[in-house]
Order: C-alpha cells, then sequence, then structure tokens
C-alpha cells in the first residue's frame, strides 16, 4: 500500500511540476503518431505508440515537445505526454513501469487505492471511472473557482509489463465539457 501511495504522491507532483511549463507551438513528432486533420476536420487522433495510448483531441491542439518524448524518460521508468489546447488546456499521460509485478490483482490494487485515498484532503470528487472499458480512479484536486485539476489513475499489463497509468486534465472550468470528451475518446492496450 505504501508503494501505492507513493507513485500516486508522484503522480501529483509530476503533475504540479509541468504545470508551469509553456506551451509549444511545434507539432507532433513522427515518433507520436499524430495526423493532421484536414482543414474541414475539427478533430485529431493521437497514438502513443510504444505506450498503446490512444485519444482524440481539437486540431488547434498541440504536443508539447518540452517533455513530450516517448523516448526521453522524466526517470528511469516514468515516460510522459503532454498536449496542450489554446486557452491553457492540458492533458498528460504519466505511464510508470516498475522493476516487478504488482503485489496484488489490479482490482485490489484499484480497491486499496480507494480506501487509502478517501482520508485525502487534497483530493475531491473520488470514484470509479471506466475510460475505454478500463476501470480506474477519478479525482480533483481543490483548485480556484475559474480552473480545473482532474486526475485518472489505473493499473494494467501492457508487453508483458505492469505499468500504472495516469492521466491529468487542466483547464479553464468553462471548458470541463471539452476535456470530458478527449478522456472519454481515451483508449489503452493491455495484456
Amino acid at each position: 500500500m505504501k508503494t501505492t501511495v507513493a507513485c500516486l504522491l508522484l503522480l501529483l507532483l509530476t503533475q504540479c511540476a509541468y504545470t508551469s511549463k509553456p506551451a509549444s507551438n511545434k507539432t507532433g513528432s513522427p515518433n507520436s503518431n499524430s495526423q493532421a486533420p484536414p482543414d474541414n476536420q475539427k478533430e485529431q487522433t493521437i497514438r502513443w505508440e510504444t505506450q498503446g495510448i490512444t485519444f482524440t483531441v481539437p486540431s488547434d491542439w498541440r504536443k508539447d515537445e518540452s517533455i513530450s518524448d516517448d523516448e526521453k524518460k522524466t526517470d528511469e521508468k516514468l515516460l510522459a505526454l503532454l498536449w496542450r489546447g489554446p486557452r491553457d488546456q492540458s492533458i498528460e499521460f504519466t505511464v510508470d513501469t516498475p522493476g516487478d509485478d504488482f503485489p496484488a490483482p489490479i482490482e485490489v490494487m484499484l480497491e486499496r487505492d480507494y480506501e487509502s485515498s478517501k482520508s485525502n484532503p487534497y483530493s475531491a470528487d473520488l470514484h470509479y471511472q471506466e475510460a475505454g472499458g478500463v476501470k480506474g480512479l477519478y479525482y480533483s484536486t481543490h483548485q480556484d473557482d475559474d480552473r480545473i485539476k482532474e486526475y485518472w489513475l489505473t493499473y494494467r499489463h501492457h508487453k508483458g509489463k505492469a505499468q500504472m497509468v495516469g492521466v491529468s486534465l487542466k483547464g479553464p472550468k468553462a471548458d470541463r465539457e471539452l476535456l470530458m470528451t478527449i478522456f472519454k475518446s481515451l483508449k489503452l492496450e493491455h495484456d
């Protein structure tokens, strides 16, 4: 359970560290397999090939190259991908691959995380939420009246490795519906 709580804290700290990074005007790199939409299309489908993650964002969103390199690790086992919108919106993925398999089945890990997170004063609206048929924990952190910061966390086995996958959604409160549409487009491959 200490490992799970430590992973949750790591996810929160990672998200806080990147909040102040400026958005990049670069488009996705070939490694991200992003597809530029035709002029008449209003969204683009992004596939993070090496991590088996697919999602859809509006055509005016761009990959933040400053931390989004699926070959560059933020530490020895943590990878990140960040996409930003024009109104200071963002969706960030973190994939943590510990050296060993999980100490318990994924359902048990989620239940333990839920129980240990219920008393966390920094999280609100903690509940189970599915994305692309994968169950995870969804919660928000307290923000000012104009901004949201919401997170989703799950576990999976991908390419034979145990992974914790975190998703962070941030932006103006007025854009919550857009952010949720992006979140609902999420598809995770798993073994």
